[in-house]
This record gives structure tokens, sequence and C-alpha cells, in this order.
């Protein structure tokens, strides 16, 4: 069972690829293809996220990080970042662990609201995040 854990410094170096790996996803939509070639976040930028304990990663049972959630935290709501999932690990609700978890954690810290910038009509972001 996928866990998930704040991230760690050993964790920075993998978290740009697997970005990379979810960006894949984009190449079955041709007006997008071009995330899957876009930059992704440097693991110095994703260190900025683990300083300010909005990082979080969820692991595979040997505790390897195989998706990702970054955010940080606007007035009263947090906006996450970037929320990736490995492209081989997609479908399996583990995107939703991360979401699920960033909500819990608003609502313990008593934010008023979580917010994201996503594309609203993709067949597969507008299920996830309904």
């Amino acid at each position: 069972m996928p866990l998930i854990r704040p991230t760690r410094e050993s964790d920075l170096s993998l978290l740009p690829d697997i970005e990379r790996s979810s960006g894949e996803a984009f190449r079955a939509i041709p007006e997008l293809a071009w995330i899957a070639d876009d930059d992704v976040q440097s693991a110095e930028a994703h260190g900025a996220f683990l300083r300010t304990g909005l990082s979080v990663v969820i692991v595979d049972a040997s505790d390897r990080p195989i998706g990702f959630l970054c955010a940080n935290i606007a007035d009263d709501a947090m906006h996450i970042w970037q929320l990736a999932v490995e492209a081989e690990r997609q479908g399996q609700g583990l995107g939703r662990m991360l979401m699920l978890a960033a909500i819990t954690h608003a609502r313990v810290t008593s934010l008023a609201a979580v917010t994201l910038t996503t594309f609203r009509d993709l067949a597969w972001n507008e299920r996830f995040y309904r």
C-alpha cells in the first residue's frame, strides 16, 4: 500500500523525473503535447517547497517516491503548485490520495480553501478534480 510522507532532502533529485514522467500523458493531446517537453521544477525549486513544509511524496513499498505534491500558503488558502504521479502509476488513485492529504492539512490548519491551476477541459483532470 502506498504511503504519503513528508519529502526528504534525499528525495529532491528524484522529483523532476517524476514530474517529467507525469507530463507524458499530455502527448495524447496534440495541442498540449508541448507540455511533455516543457521545463519541470528543478531539485532546487523542490527544496524551497521542502523548507516551507508543504511538500509530500507518495512512496512505494521500498520507500521510493512515485508521486509528489508541493504547495504554498497565500493569505488563508493553500495553493497547490504541482501534483505529479509517475506515468506507469497513474490511474491508481495515488493523485487522489495526495489531494486528500492536502485538503486534510488545510482543514486541520484552519485554511479557508485549497486552490490550484489546471486545464478544465481534459477528461482526466475534470473527473479527478471534481
